[in-house]
């Protein structure tokens, strides 16, 4: 077995990141054992069935459209190593936030097959950065002064892990808490 080959072998037996392959209908044809440990089902389980296993019905109509038009016209907007972010759901009904990115399948003569997708479970991150932007839009302000009558332009600039965020404000959080002022 040469390098790439072991390099190819160990990358989709990983259980770090769900990799999740499905042919031309949306149909799954191979499931990691990451995609057992974040989604629930087994690779027995969701071998042979829909992508619908792990689509809330709600985004269904909206992810199969998009589907059959990369299928059809082999181009994605997602397709150049974008990440996106979605809702998805595991076997036990819970939903959970994941990031993922695509691969387009080709046969040997070119034409699209199906789509692969390496995907992570964000939920965490998602759920502490909710609280985080719940809690700085519930800070108590401080008032901004203003320069030569002019209002400041001011943001909100917090990291968290290695994102900044941006948000526009005419007052700053204040920092030492509820009636305290700088």
């Amino acid at each position: 077995m040469n390098f790439q080959d072991m390099l190819a072998r160990a990358v989709l037996s990983t259980s770090g990141d769900a990799i999740v392959a499905s042919d031309d209908n949306g149909v799954v044809r191979f499931w990691n054992r990451g995609a057992e440990r974040i989604f629930g089902y087994t690779s027995g389980d969701a071998v042979g069935q829909s992508l619908d296993i792990i689509i809330p019905e709600p985004l269904r109509n909206r992810h199969w459209a998009g589907y059959r038009r990369v299928m059809a016209t082999g181009e994605s907007r997602y397709g150049h190593g974008d990440v996106l972010a979605v809702p998805a759901i595991r076997k036990d009904g819970v939903r959970i936030s994941i990031e993922f990115t695509i691969v387009p399948l080709h046969d040997a003569g070119g034409k699209m097959v199906g789509m692969g997708a390496i995907m992570r479970d964000v939920t965490k991150r998602f759920e502490e950065l909710r609280a985080l932007r719940k809690t700085l839009a519930n800070r108590d302000p401080i008032p901004i002064e203003r320069i030569e009558g002019r209002p400041l332009d001011l943001f909100l600039i917090c990291r968290y892990e290695n994102e900044l965020f941006f948000q526009r404000v005419d007052r700053l959080p204040n920092p030492a808490g509820a009636g305290a002022r700088t």
